[in-house]
């Protein structure tokens, strides 16, 4: 089974790459869709397909400041699926929409946190899972980036939130299970339990 992932993903890859090198080059012709490389004044490079005098299809762009982006652009702008590189060692994997993360995607960062999930407009937003440089991990719904709704944290240490949160805190009904058995049960407000 894995010999077969693995021979569908070369050919994928090398069907979609010599697609990309049977376009004619651009020779400074950037009207008609054509593979090439631009070059600009700031020291940023674009290696790519181009049509209409910008990228549009699959390409590369540098930047100046060591970032990296591979994957797809429409109108000049990221769109559909790519991996962004950070020069910091940041990474994000998945969808873009008018250049930003958008979509099902994956973020790991150089300081050990990690997020799978859904983004929108840059943002976690939707379902996802958090997980942190300490350990704990987070499985649940986020909104414009914060843990917003219904949730499960799990604390390094083994004890473990169920339940509502709210601006990242637990806020509402929720069980929270310490690694010794006792549960609290009922009202949650600012990460404290208040009522039964």
């Amino acid at each position: 089974m894995r010999n077969n992932i693995i021979v569908l993903f070369f050919l994928f890859f090398f069907s979609n790459t010599n697609y990309v090198f049977s376009l004619p080059k651009c020779n400074g012709n950037f009207v008609e869709h054509c593979f090439g490389v631009i070059n600009h004044s700031n020291g940023e490079k674009y290696v790519g397909e181009v049509k209409d005098y910008k990228y549009n299809g699959k390409g590369t762009y540098l930047y100046v400041n060591g970032n990296k982006y591979v994957g797809d652009f429409r109108d000049g702008i990221q769109h559909g699926n790519g991996v962004f590189d950070f020069a910091n060692g940041d990474r994000y994997e998945g969808g873009f929409k008018d250049g930003l993360f958008h979509g099902y995607g994956k973020a790991k960062f150089s300081y050990g946190e990690e997020y799978e999930g859904d983004y929108f407009e840059d943002l976690p937003h939707g379902f996802g899972t958090q997980i942190f440089e300490v350990g704990d991990k987070y499985i649940g719904h986020f909104k414009f980036g914060n843990r917003e709704g219904n949730g499960t944290y799990t604390f390094s240490n083994g004890d473990i939130y169920e339940g509502e949160f709210k601006n990242n805190l637990f806020d509402g009904r929720g069980v929270l299970t310490k690694k010794n058995g006792d549960k609290k049960k009922g009202i949650f407000k600012n990460n404290k339990f208040i009522d039964e």
